[in-house]
C-alpha cells in the first residue's frame, strides 16, 4: 500500500483532530534554515505532514511520545522525535490555542521499501489509509 494512501486520513488524539495533509518518503530532511539529516544507507524517512488542531476549550500541546508505525508483517517502528524536532523545531512543545490548526509532522526512520498499515499516534489514535 503506498505511502500517499494516508492522504487524507484523520483520527483524535486527546483534544486534537489529527489529519494527514501528505506522506511521503525522502532521504533527506531540514528545517529550510540549514539544519539537516541524512538517512543511513538503506534507510530513508516516512513523512507525516499533519494539520493537527485543537478542538478543546483549553491550551493544549500536541505530543508525539508513543507514535508508533505498524507493517503488515507484525513489526512497528517508533517514531523520530529527533527528526521531527529537525523539521518542527519552531512549534515543537508549543501550546495550540482552542480552535487553532497548526502544521506538523510524523517521522519514520525506516528500512527503504517498508509499508505501513497504520501509524498509533501518541499510543491514543490509529490513522489508517484512507
Amino acid at each position: 500500500m503506498p505511502l500517499s494512501s494516508f492522504n487524507g486520513s484523520s483520527t483524535s488524539v486527546g483534544p486534537f483532530r489529527v489529519e494527514v495533509e501528505v506522506a511521503y518518503t525522502d532521504s533527506t530532511i531540514t528545517d529550510g534554515m540549514g539544519t539537516n539529516a541524512t538517512a543511513p544507507s538503506g534507510m530513508t524517512y516516512y513523512i507525516y505532514r499533519l494539520n493537527v488542531t485543537n478542538e478543546g476549550s483549553s491550551p493544549a500541546i500536541f505530543d508525539s511520545y508513543g507514535t508508533r508505525g505498524h507493517s503488515p508483517d507484525g513489526t512497528s517502528h517508533n517514531n523520530d522525535v529527533e527528526a521531527e524536532v529537525t523539521v518542527a523545531w519552531d512549534y515543537f512543545w508549543d501550546e495550540i490555542d482552542p480552535g487553532t490548526t497548526v502544521t506538523t509532522h510524523l517521522m519514520f526512520l525506516a528500512p527503504e521499501g517498508t509499508e505501513f498499515s497504520y501509524v498509533e499516534v501518541s499510543g491514543q489514535g490509529d490513522l489508517r489509509p484512507s
